[in-house]
């Protein structure tokens, strides 16, 4: 069964003999499939008659694994063209224009498949026998269309950013100085350079050299993004010592092999470097997980890591895994991704009403397809209980 970031392998049942399951994240089903093939044909053809998986999921991040969450409905949360394609764009006939390993997985290979002006960028298993049946979509592109973007919780990323780009006057600005922790298949850089002037600063990191070759190559991320390979922490604690704060605003979307942020990346000694990087208004946005214990547990550390490093000016908003439905919240199934926001000064993030505004002014000066206002419903502020409280699933 498909599951979001998540795969459930299900033993056939007869009657009266209940099914049995076992989970697994793709990277660890890839691995528990690659012993099989070390078997005998005999052993593996018994392996592959008694186990039935489908294997195409679309997780937001790669090497990831979601705990008992449904796959997302992505018909109705792409744009209108791409659900009307969407069949087509993750057919596994697709034709595959890029084909690199994987600079930080020894058992993946960084692939880009085009569908007509779509593009998609996977995560393959390298092993040929598993490829056609271990492989996962990270991002969804389309070819010269920055501001079309496929994912809700992207659209809730920028929507943030957007509307706290206010000044005291009132006045709306696009941030101009930019940093984007986590490249992948480059959607919110690509949509920054759209929308910015040649003088801007963006600057993404990335640790897989395959996914920003893929980016460059493949997905039409601008040159005007610069774009640096290594570990994203490692590159912040060098740049902390600059003379002067340096970004307006600061995206993170980070996951390890099991869906969660490392907690190296909201660890204090981490959100004070963040603190010293950013400008006196500036903002960070993290893009998490939640809806499995382990989930909830990171979220809940994040959430009062976040508290503690920005006092009374860090906020949540919660995107549903299923649905489009601006402020629709977590699905039926408790599946979520959860973004979290912090400012340096609190009067960035309210009232509401002052956010909504900027929203909208902002939409219509960069002409955006989605509702950026409707976006920032659901937003809510840190409170005691999210420093001193139990964990819990969204």
């Amino acid at each position: 069964y498909a599951r979001r970031n998540f795969i459930t392998v299900s033993h056939g049942s007869r009657e009266g003999i209940p099914s049995t399951r076992r989970s697994y994240s793709p990277a660890s089903y890839g691995a528990a499939l690659r012993r099989c093939s070390s078997m005998n044909t005999t052993m593996m053809t018994a392996f592959s008659l008694g186990f039935v998986a489908t294997i195409i999921a679309v997780p937001p991040t790669r090497f990831a694994s979601r705990s008992h969450l449904k796959a997302p409905s992505i018909q109705s949360c792409l744009p209108g063209a791409l659900s009307e394609d969407w069949e087509s764009i993750m057919g596994l006939d697709a034709e595959c224009i890029f084909s690199q390993p994987s600079s930080v997985s020894e058992d993946t290979l960084v692939e880009v498949y085009e569908h007509g002006r779509w593009r998609t960028l996977r995560f393959v298993d390298s092993d040929p026998l598993l490829r056609r049946h271990v492989q996962w979509t990270q991002s969804v592109t389309k070819v010269g269309e920055a501001k079309v973007i496929a994912f809700d919780y992207i659209k809730t990323m920028a929507s943030i950013a957007f509307a706290t780009a206010v000044h005291g006057d009132g006045a709306v600005e696009t941030p101009s100085r930019v940093l984007f922790m986590g490249l992948g298949g480059g959607t919110l850089p690509q949509l920054w350079s759209s929308i910015s002037n040649e003088y801007d600063d963006l600057t993404a990191l990335e640790i897989d050299a395959a996914v920003i070759e893929a980016a460059r190559t493949q997905l039409g991320l601008s040159p005007r993004v610069r774009v640096h390979t290594g570990d994203a922490r490692l590159w912040l604690q060098r740049h902390v010592a600059a003379a002067e704060p340096q970004f307006d605003v600061i995206f993170i979307d980070i996951f390890d092999s099991e869906n969660t942020t490392p907690p190296e990346f909201y660890s204090a000694g981490f959100l004070s470097h963040v603190r010293r990087v950013l400008t006196s208004r500036g903002v960070v946005v993290s893009n998490m997980h939640d809806g499995v214990p382990h989930l909830s547990r990171s979220l809940h550390e994040a959430k009062a890591a976040y508290a503690a490093a920005f006092p009374g000016a860090s906020c949540h908003i919660t995107v549903s895994s299923d649905s489009t439905e601006p402020g629709a919240g977590p699905a039926a199934d408790g599946g979520c991704n959860v973004v979290l926001t912090a400012a340096m000064d609190r009067s960035v993030l309210v009232p509401l009403s002052a956010l909504t505004e900027a929203a909208r002014n902002a939409q219509a000066i960069h002409e955006l397809p989605f509702d950026v206002a409707a976006r920032l419903q659901g937003l809510q502020m840190q409170s005691d209980s999210d420093v001193t409280g139990h964990a819990h699933g969204c």
